[in-house]
């Protein structure tokens, strides 16, 4: 972890997924498929729930695609939004209808229906983010966002007035609850370690049960959620849900006495109209493997193999505090450094049955 007043994570600075522009293609479907000329080539991604707006997990995904975009003409991309399971197949189907080169499912619940569909299309290559399909023609990417979580949930716990906090997630599948394992175990670390008591709402790692809205989208349930912890006695909540958290932003902005760790990407970067409610972010570097893949199976390099992206590679990593910054004392800061330090050499552990295997 850096030094106070240094981000704690390495941000990418990307075009706005409003800014379709050069090579990127608008997620209808035909793109830049088709006739293309010899030396183009077509980087595709499917999404599991939602579009590419949802200031998150899609978001994030979207913007490594614009990344190869940009930095080679020759790269076009386009994506297809998945509304229901329903969509996977036909979105699949229709992507290889529009001459993608590698075609990329984003999320975990396209793991299964992905890994059916390649198997039965070995000559053509693929790419999951989110899950692990041990096949020659899939490039798996994986994090491991129990360790940055852990972070943002002992920060949380430091920062709390009421004594409580809270997370919930969009749907009950190993991405998400892996992050709310960290984020409770942070909290406890924090109560072992400072003979404190702070409650954490939401998720019991033993029992592996919590609070979830089965959607990744209901801004209107992710509020209510968020409303019943806020009467509770939360005033830091970690929302592990993409769009959906923007329910926890609302009432965060509303109350003003509400702090929000936001998920997947920077919050302060993904919703600067909000930077001055969110603590920090548990952040998975999305957008630097995506980007990596799409130019390694550009350049020949294939689709067999993996990457985890974790605190030793930055792949995952906890943000800087933005505006709350002046107001954390420096001795946390410290004690966060010494704590990433310690997750890195393996003499402080998490345990997550959604952790991928190292």
């Amino acid at each position: 972890m850096e030094s106070r007043n240094q981000p704690l994570v390495k941000a990418v600075t990307v075009a706005s997924v409003g800014m379709l522009t050069l090579s990127a293609c608008g997620g209808n479907g035909d793109g830049a498929g088709g006739d293309q000329a010899e030396n183009e080539y077509q980087a595709c991604m499917v999404t599991d729930s939602g579009d590419v707006d949802d200031r998150s997990f899609n978001e994030a995904a979207w913007d490594g695609f614009l990344q190869s975009s940009y930095g080679n003409s020759s790269i076009h991309v386009d994506y297809l939004v998945s509304e229901t399971h329903d969509d996977f197949l036909p979105n699949l189907e229709q992507s290889i209808a529009n001459d993608c080169d590698i075609i990329f499912g984003i999320g975990g619940l396209i793991v299964e229906d992905l890994a059916e569909f390649a198997a039965e299309h070995p000559e053509q290559d693929f790419a999951i983010v989110d899950g692990n399909i041990d096949l020659d023609n899939v490039y798996s990417i994986e994090f491991d966002p129990s360790e940055s979580s852990f972070l943002t949930g002992y920060a949380a716990a430091a920062t709390s007035e009421t004594g409580t906090v809270a997370t919930w997630g969009g749907m009950p599948i190993g991405p998400v609850t892996i992050f709310m394992d960290g984020y409770v175990q942070g909290v406890e670390y924090y109560n072992e370690v400072k003979n404190e008591s702070v409650d954490v709402l939401g998720w019991d790692p033993d029992a592996q049960e919590g609070t979830f809205i089965d959607s990744f989208e209901d801004v209107e349930s992710g509020r209510e959620v968020t409303e019943n912890f806020v009467e509770e006695g939360a005033d830091v909540v970690h929302s592990v849900a993409g769009t959906a958290g923007m329910g926890t932003i609302e009432v965060a902005k509303e109350t003003g006495d509400v702090k929000v760790v936001w998920v997947d990407r920077d919050g302060c970067i993904a919703l600067e109209d909000a930077c001055d409610r969110i603590l920090t972010s548990s952040v998975k570097n999305i957008s630097a493997a995506v980007t990596k893949a799409i130019d390694r199976s550009y350049a020949g390099g294939g689709t067999d193999g993996s990457y985890l992206g974790d605190l030793s590679n930055e792949g995952v990593a906890m943000s800087e505090f933005h505006t709350f910054d002046t107001q954390v004392p420096d001795d946390l800061t410290i004690e966060l450094d010494k704590i990433q330090s310690q997750i890195i050499t393996g003499s402080l552990t998490i345990d997550s049955p959604a952790r991928p295997e190292q």
